[in-house]
């Protein structure tokens, strides 16, 4: 996050599963869904969020969020 904020950026369009409720880890290698506002990211209420109705990670709706960088 310290070279996204580095680079001048405003924004960051990133993917995240808005409806997932908890980040867990898992076993090097694999494949999990994460919620980009949930810990260990927390990060802020998304400017813009565009769900991308895709069922993915268990029914997990993924969503493309617009963050502002200022807040994180």
């Amino acid at each position: 996050m310290d070279n996204f904020k580095k680079s001048g950026a405003k924004y960051l369009l990133t993917t995240s599963f808005i409806n997932h409720p908890t980040n867990t880890d898992i076993q090097t290698g694999y494949w999990r869904p994460i919620n980009l506002t949930q810990p260990p990211f927390s990060f802020p209420t998304h400017l813009k969020t565009i769900n991308e109705k895709c069922t993915e990670g268990g029914g997990k709706h993924k969503s493309l969020v617009l963050v502002g960088l200022e807040n994180i």
